[in-house]
């Protein structure tokens, strides 16, 4: 989150004009319950527990996009499963003789009065919400304006609620392998166990091949960047196969464009293009590099 609203900042500061914007990104692992975000101006968001518990994630919300940044604070918090993510932009909140801390405050209590259907649809407990919050922020049908008598501090700015529920039961299988390596001299034998059980799985061997190919580049990563220990998991998740290699640096890798003489450098790039989505996240004693893999039908690029 923190690398790409840098990215955004540098979009936004190139547009014509004096444009500037907030926003907030967020990336939750659905089968850990880890939550990381970062937030260019934007209010964090609300967490509500199964049992009706409603809390603010406390962090710095950095300058909008569009101004000169410093930095970018990144947060990671891991949630229950089962737990309510709600984000809102200032529109929601914020309106007629109500601040923005006011704001927060209201919807915060509108959640925890609701929380008998918390279990309820979604849409439901969208509609309950706002209620909560006045008939200026009524939810409308997708892509409607303002409501009629809406406030003019309503109108002028964007309103939007999303939430987000973590599964309430587990979400992947177990681990296909989950093991440690020594360095490159394990390589071979990591691959060859990764081969085997995927094919025991049964898959496809084109999409056999990508998940290995995949997995071997970032544990190649790991020998040469990374320190031990050195760990590889390989799970599948509905129609995705998520790879997981763990090391114990602190360094975060860094996609590089490599040159057409370069012998070296090319391992992320690689992953971006075979992967659905790819990331890393910390760890206790270090850091995870991982990526999802599409089971449907992936076919690996020809060998050079």
């Amino acid at each position: 989150p923190a690398e790409v609203l840098t990215l955004l900042d540098g979009i936004v500061a190139d547009l014509p004009g004096e444009e500037i914007a907030t926003c907030i990104y967020a990336v939750v692992e659905i089968d850990s319950g880890v939550l990381t975000l970062a937030s260019a101006g934007h209010p964090p968001p609300l967490v509500v527990a199964p049992d009706g518990l409603v809390s603010r994630l406390y962090m710095a919300v950095g300058s909008p996009l569009g101004v000169a940044r410093s930095d970018v604070t990144e947060y990671t918090v891991r949630l229950g499963r089962g737990y309510l993510i709600a984000l809102f932009t200032n529109g929601l909140v914020r309106g007629r003789a109500r601040d923005l801390d006011a704001g927060v405050s209201q919807l915060a209590a509108a959640l925890a009065r609701a929380s008998d259907r918390f279990t309820a649809n979604l849409d439901d407990l969208v509609t309950t919400a706002c209620a909560g919050l006045g008939p200026a922020v009524a939810p409308g049908p997708v892509g409607s304006g303002a409501a009629d008598g809406a406030a003019d501090e309503v109108a002028a700015d964007d309103v939007a609620l999303l939430f987000a529920r973590l599964p309430v039961e587990p979400t992947a299988a177990a681990a296909l392998l989950d093991v440690t390596f020594d360095g490159a001299a394990s390589l071979r034998a990591v691959r060859a166990q990764a081969r085997l059980a995927l094919e025991n799985a049964p898959l496809a061997s084109e999409v056999v091949d990508t998940i290995v190919l995949v997995l071997s580049e970032l544990a190649s990563n790991a020998v040469r960047h990374g320190r031990p220990p050195l760990s590889v998991r390989l799970r599948l998740l509905g129609d995705r196969a998520v790879v997981e290699v763990a090391d114990g640096g602190g360094r975060v890798l860094r996609r590089r464009h490599a040159a057409a003489e370069d012998e070296a450098g090319r391992g992320l790039g690689l992953v971006s293009q075979l992967a659905v989505r790819h990331g890393v996240r910390p760890v206790p004693d270090g850091k995870a590099v991982w990526a999802e893999i599409d089971l449907t039908g992936t076919t690996p690029p020809e060998p050079d």
